[in-house]
């Protein structure tokens, strides 16, 4: 199955509302609270939607708000990653590698995590999708 990410911009002088539709979520943000508000409602009039309040997750990445600003976070998505792989107790270090070593395709042992190949696509395309999407925010 394809999975699609759709964004919508509307825009009026000073204001501006964002609407993002990744699958079955949908993530409204904007400086506009009257108008986000009449969306919201359109929505609900022709759609079976849920308001779960302020956004808290969203394709792997914490978000954290206040009122000094938004602050977002992939930790629970690495430490996902790392707990399927059996690595949650690993130790950590400050640098996991010599930073002189070269690296070819041909030497070495080689590394895999355990993450089956339709995952690995998943896993990075929730990234990219959650990248462009922020970027596309911070203007």
């Amino acid at each position: 199955m394809r999975k699609i990410t759709r964004s919508f911009t509307h825009t009026s002088p000073g204001k501006c509302i964002y609407l993002i539709v990744y699958v079955d979520d949908i993530v409204i943000t904007g400086n506009d609270i009257v108008d986000i508000s009449q969306l919201k409602e359109h929505l609900c009039r022709h759609f079976q939607t849920k308001d779960l309040g302020s956004l808290k997750y969203f394709l792997g990445i914490e978000v954290a708000q206040s009122k000094y600003g938004v602050v977002i976070s992939q930790r629970k998505y690495a430490l996902d990653i790392l707990h399927e792989n059996g690595m949650i107790d690993c130790k950590l270090v400050e640098n996991p590698m010599d930073p002189n070593q070269k690296l070819t395709s041909e030497e070495g042992e080689l590394f895999s995590l355990k993450i089956q190949e339709a995952d690995r696509k998943t896993n990075l395309s929730h990234y990219y999708k959650a990248r462009s999407i922020l970027c596309s925010w911070s203007g």
